[in-house]
């Protein structure tokens, strides 16, 4: 996971907790970055667990789906809001100029289905002359260009930002 004085904190555990579960489990031992920035019964969501883009969200469900389609149909609703309502409020509240929405599914890993909402700075991408989509490898070297050391600052302020925002949805 991103965070400590290195970039990155490792925990030795079993392979068959999800990444989820390790950072439910250790909670305490690593970086605040790592905090729920909401929770409730169904889902939880927060900074993403390697990649230190301020404002890289993912909304995952406590449950364990292999597949969308195996998601009750509620539950989809309420993770699409909450990606939804964090995107908005992404580019609206925090200036920032796009959002992408994705949903990652992975077979044989021990996780869950969930939704990645990733900021996309204008900046970052002109200094460096990429053109980040799904379609392309950018989004994959976009994703490399922040180091935890440099961008925790700025996570640690859109966390406590986006609390605020999410403090105030009623669901």
């Amino acid at each position: 996971c991103i965070g400590g004085t290195k970039n990155y904190q490792c925990i030795l555990e079993s392979k068959k907790l999800s990444r989820a579960d390790i950072m439910t489990k250790y909670l305490e031992k690593l970086d605040k970055c790592h905090e729920p920035i909401y929770e409730d019964m169904d889902i939880t969501i927060r900074q993403d667990a390697q990649i230190a883009i301020p404002g890289f969200y993912i909304v995952a469900t406590k449950g364990t789906y292999k597949k969308i389609s195996f998601m009750d149909i509620e539950l989809y609703k309420k993770c699409l809001y909450f990606s939804s309502l964090i995107s908005r409020s992404l580019k609206e509240v925090f200036n920032i100029d796009r959002v992408f929405m994705y949903y990652d599914e992975h077979y044989n890993k021990p996780s869950s289905t969930h939704f990645w909402v990733m900021p996309i700075y204008e900046n970052v991408i002109k200094e460096h002359n990429l053109n980040p989509t799904i379609l392309n490898f950018d989004v994959w070297r976009y994703q490399e260009l922040f180091e935890f050391q440099h961008s925790k600052d700025k996570i640690y302020d859109l966390n406590d930002g986006m609390k605020k925002v999410l403090k105030k949805v009623r669901r």
